[in-house]
């Protein structure tokens, strides 16, 4: 049975502040952040079409430093969190493939693996240790595996 990346990406966010927490804090490298896309990183994530619009009547609430839970918003613009949360999703799943050849019969992503622990595990060392940590630890999990046969 494939993973749920929606379980992968709830995990992977919660490290990062949250799912549909917006942060600028300074002296954060990565900025302006929502859900652990930063604007630095990602400039053109669809994302930040969403809160652009919505920052300057909301000044108040986005001040630098502050830590904001966009539900908290849902009461003031229509459809606003669902398509947070389905940006946020999106992101995610497009940075999903552990192997990615020209052949698409070939391509892995993280949903094809059967044990949702493994499949969490595998995506966030990809996401915050980047594709040079994938492989070595790949490497590793196969020798422990092949160990314990």
């Amino acid at each position: 049975m494939p993973s749920d990346m929606s379980k992968i990406v709830a995990e992977t966010s919660h490290f990062e502040g949250g799912d549909m927490t917006w942060t600028n804090r300074r002296g954060d490298a990565g900025k302006e952040t929502v859900g652990g896309i930063s604007r630095v990183h990602w400039p053109k994530e669809e994302v930040w079409r969403w809160l652009d619009p919505l920052k300057e009547a909301w000044a108040a609430d986005f001040r630098s430093g502050a830590a904001v839970d966009l539900r908290d918003y849902h009461d003031r613009e229509p459809n606003f969190v669902a398509a947070i949360q389905r940006c946020i999703h999106d992101f995610y799943h497009a940075r999903g493939w552990l192997y990615k050849p020209a052949d698409p019969s070939r391509r892995v992503h993280v949903t094809d693996i059967d044990s949702q622990a493994v499949a969490a595990a595998l995506y966030d060392i990809l996401f915050n240790g980047g594709r040079g940590m994938l492989k070595p630890c790949v490497r590793a999990l196969q020798k422990h595996l092949n160990k314990s046969e």
